[in-house]
């Protein structure tokens, strides 16, 4: 089971994905003082409107969406 991760939705500028900043706090391994790393992910909206930059929003790692097209 993979952990989702909180952080702060930064752009929203493609259609139905949202670029999400997680940031996380560890201790630095030589010098003992605690340092905030910070990385960006990329998720889907699946309700196509997609997050407001600023707020807090959650992502979970799962497999791609498989796309249907029905004829």
């Amino acid at each position: 089971m993979v952990k989702p991760l909180k952080g702060i939705v930064v752009s929203n500028k493609m259609m139905k994905s949202v670029t999400v900043m997680v940031e996380r706090i560890y201790k630095h391994p030589r010098w003992g003082k605690y340092v905030r790393g910070r990385k960006k992910y990329m998720g889907t909206c699946l309700k196509g409107s997609g997050d407001i930059p600023g707020i807090t929003s959650s992502i979970t790692h799962s497999s791609p969406p498989f796309l249907c097209f029905s004829p």
